[in-house]
């Protein structure tokens, strides 16, 4: 679970899906901490009375199409604080290159929009209101450290409001 490393942070962590096993299993997990909360729904249909300094999109866009991702990237552009950030982090379509191990995981992810490095940077600079002010790529462990072996790629993005 990615709240995992906002813990012993002095910040309130609000954790969103639109999966209530994941947010009941979040619940738990994170229970003794009265600054995680945890909400089932749709971004598009919540309302929210404070600005967030950070949205972490974490393995979220692959699962949706570009009309609904440009949807909410938007909207949640409109729930950052003055200087806030978004933050993507998405896996990446393998490359004819890449290894076998990374082609048989892209085999077993199942998001049916997987995009190339290509499209998901095309995706978040086509955004009106908010803009990229840094992207890399990065290779992801079978193991809890190191690099190797890699088994995917995830483009990670940062984005800010457009400047005026």
């Amino acid at each position: 679970n990615i709240a995992s490393a906002f813990l012993n942070r002095d910040m309130d962590y609000t954790g969103l899906d639109i999966d209530w096993a994941a947010i009941d299993y979040a619940k738990i997990k994170f229970r003794r901490h009265t600054n995680f909360h945890f909400i089932c729904g749709d971004l598009r249909n919540l309302d929210f009375s404070t600005p967030f300094d950070l949205i972490l999109f974490s393995g979220i866009l692959h699962h949706i199409e570009d009309a609904v991702a440009r949807e909410i990237l938007e909207l949640s552009a409109s729930l950052l604080s003055s200087g806030g950030y978004v933050c993507v982090s998405d896996p990446l379509t393998p490359q004819e290159s890449d290894s076998w191990l990374v082609k048989l995981y892209r085999k077993m992810e199942r998001g049916k929009f997987v995009r190339s490095w290509e499209q998901l940077a095309q995706l978040l600079t086509s955004l009106r209101r908010l803009e990229v002010e840094q992207r890399q790529s990065y290779p992801v462990s079978a193991l809890p450290v190191g690099t190797r072996p890699t088994i995917s790629y995830f483009g990670v993005f940062l984005l800010r409001h457009k400047s005026s």
